[in-house]
């Protein structure tokens, strides 16, 4: 299992990063990454859902629609 904690994890990601108030339209893929105990506590876990990898399919297919 890996220790590393979401602070460690943040910093490594954002490194040299900047982000302008207007993100323009990209000609190329773009990802964004969601915290998912953060997406959980104001929406709620959806009814049924008992691990994280199903909590992520039900958000997976949110997200994609």
């Amino acid at each position: 299992m890996n220790t590393t904690s979401k602070v460690d994890l943040i910093s490594i990601l954002m490194f040299g990063l900047y982000t302008p108030s207007d993100v323009p339209d990209a000609d190329f893929k773009t990802c964004l990454l969601i915290d998912e105990h953060t997406l959980i506590k104001p929406t709620g876990k959806p009814h049924g859902c008992q691990t994280f990898g199903i909590i992520a399919g039900v958000f997976m297919q949110i997200a994609t629609c």
